[in-house]
């Protein structure tokens, strides 16, 4: 299905390095309020609004028509403002929060969120989040599920299909007005019925040497290139571009080089042959981005299945069509016997 204006300008907008020129295919005016709103619902609205700018798109227009554009474009930077402002305060949360649990001798390391915006984007800015993910090891759940709710935090108890002790996360709500969520994991890959051949937990994932006792631990170049291609595949099926950007800059090198051998021997060794394919296949597809296809190229990574009639641009782009929806639960069913 070819790409509407619309979608080709989110996918060149959406590089947070602005790396990408403007796309030869023109972008009227009607097309900007659905270009904005899929900005929003996959969280790149920064990048897409600094691109709009930069490109001088709207320099052509009539004045009238720019004042139409200024007034979409300071609607969503004003909800942009609020969506980083909240994101700084989960930084600062996430510190205090990594803080208590190291001193209680609890061995934590911050999942995505905003270890990402910190270590992956010129700007936090550009890597809105909403939540704090922690990982600490299965040995001290229970006392970091206990340092949580003495903090301040409700875990919430969802109905589940299996027994509560063989999922691998707790989620919380904050007391307060503002309901932080953060959730507490042992494994990455939170479902019983989604972790098939692979599992991720605190010993399987690789870290920089902690110069600082009292910071939490940080994943190294590769384990956040895992982390991300099997949250981004395993985990959500491809339905969000925010998830491939981290991929893409992770691929580029932004928390450090990816050495090639290295990332294939870790993916045979998890498990994660096919997710790592996948993800990097979707990357370079998206986004043009050589590096990611140079890492899918991979000898190591050709055992995985194919994924160009299963997954596609569109599952991104379009999540929420019935094609979509077919390709994503088809996928979750690959997922579940793939290595």
């Amino acid at each position: 299905m070819p790409q509407l204006p619309a979608e080709q300008w989110l996918l060149a907008a959406c590089d947070p390095q602005g790396l990408l020129p403007a796309p030869k295919v023109p972008l009227a005016l009607f097309d900007l309020p659905e270009l904005l709103t899929q900005a929003e619902a996959h969280a790149v609205a920064g990048a897409v609004l600094a691109a709009l700018d930069r490109w001088h798109w709207s320099d052509a227009l009539t004045l009238s028509q720019q004042s139409v554009v200024h007034k979409l474009c300071e609607r969503t930077s004003r909800r942009h403002t609020l969506a980083v402002g909240r994101t700084l305060a989960l930084q600062c949360l996430a510190k205090t929060i990594t803080t208590a649990l190291v001193q209680a001798g609890i061995a934590t390391t911050i999942l995505k969120g905003p270890d990402f915006a910190e270590r992956l984007y010129p700007s936090a800015a550009l890597r809105p989040c909403r939540d704090i993910d922690l990982l600490v090891p299965r040995k001290s759940f229970s006392d970091a599920d206990r340092m949580l709710q003495s903090l301040g935090f409700a875990p919430v108890t969802p109905e589940r299909k299996y027994a509560a002790e063989d999922y691998g996360q707790i989620s919380y709500f904050s007391a307060g007005p503002m309901q932080w969520s953060v959730e507490l994991h042992w494994s990455l890959i939170n479902s019983p019925t989604q972790r098939g051949a692979c599992t991720f937990t605190w010993d399987d994932l690789d870290f920089l040497p902690n110069t600082n006792t009292a910071a939490p631990h940080l994943l190294a170049p590769i384990s956040l290139l895992v982390l991300t291609a099997v949250h981004a595949c395993i985990g959500h099926r491809f339905d969000s571009l925010q998830q491939l950007c981290d991929l893409r800059q992770l691929c580029r090198g932004a928390a450090g080089a990816i050495d090639p051998h290295e990332l294939g021997e870790t993916c045979q060794r998890l498990s994660c042959v096919t997710a790592m394919r996948w993800s990097l296949d979707l990357a370079a597809r998206l986004f043009g981005c050589e590096a990611a296809r140079e890492l899918a190229s991979l000898r190591a990574l050709q055992s995985a299945k194919p994924s160009w009639r299963l997954i596609g641009p569109q599952m991104v782009l379009r999540p929420e069509t019935l094609a979509s929806r077919v390709r994503r639960n088809w996928a979750r069913r690959v997922l579940k016997t793939a290595a």
